[in-house]
């Protein structure tokens, strides 16, 4: 068990470790959620939208999140800066595979280190991110269990999250693309967390 009084700078330090190139701990409160957002999947079509248990319909409403992030005191929220060509091409699955595989150690680390209930989100369809090749989602078609239940985790805009509005909280929506560098874009994730009362931190 870390030491009870490092536990946010060591949470920090393990996010790093693991290759983000930024990473901030906020109030849960400053955390946007717009309903819009999780219309968008359904009017625009995404390939997404009712093809897992992480995208709507069946992913929890917006209004439901809103109840469940004001029980939880803070959000770890952490980006990977990805050419944006790669975001459009071939690569961009394995992109979003790392970014989940990545929110969900941060929730399991922060799980074993003095939080409880800690949830993980991120950007991308757990289906076309994970399970591309089957035909169905064994959850939604009540046909089996998730093939990959330690990883996946619930869409970001799928639950109404306005990351725009954090970026810009962050200062993350500021182009930081050097003269004569590939224009990147922001790929990110959030954990929320809540203390243990019975942990001193």
């Amino acid at each position: 068990m870390i030491r009870k009084k490092s536990i946010q700078d060591s949470l920090i330090e393990y996010c790093k470790k693991m290759g983000v190139n930024d990473v901030r701990i906020i109030p849960s409160s400053k955390i946007s959620v717009e309903e819009q957002f999780a219309e968008i999947c359904k009017n625009d079509k995404c390939p997404g939208y009712g093809s897992a248990p992480s995208c709507p319909p069946f992913v929890m409403n917006s209004n439901k999140f809103k109840d469940i992030i004001s029980t939880y005191h803070s959000a770890l929220i952490f980006k990977f800066e990805i050419p944006t060509n790669i975001l459009f091409g071939n690569e961009r699955n394995e992109v979003l595979y790392l970014l989940h595989e990545t929110a969900s150690a941060l929730k399991y680390f922060s799980l074993n280190n003095g939080y409880i209930n800690a949830m993980a989100i991120a950007a991308g369809s757990c289906k076309q991110i994970f399970c591309e090749k089957h035909k169905a989602c064994p959850v939604i078609t009540n046909s089996g269990k998730c093939r990959y239940p330690e990883k996946a985790c619930p869409s970001m805009s799928g639950l109404g999250v306005n990351f725009n509005k954090i970026s810009k909280l962050l200062g993350w929506d500021k182009d930081t693309t050097k003269k004569n560098e590939e224009p990147t874009s922001n790929m990110a994730g959030i954990v929320l967390l809540k203390h243990d009362p019975e942990i001193s931190f």
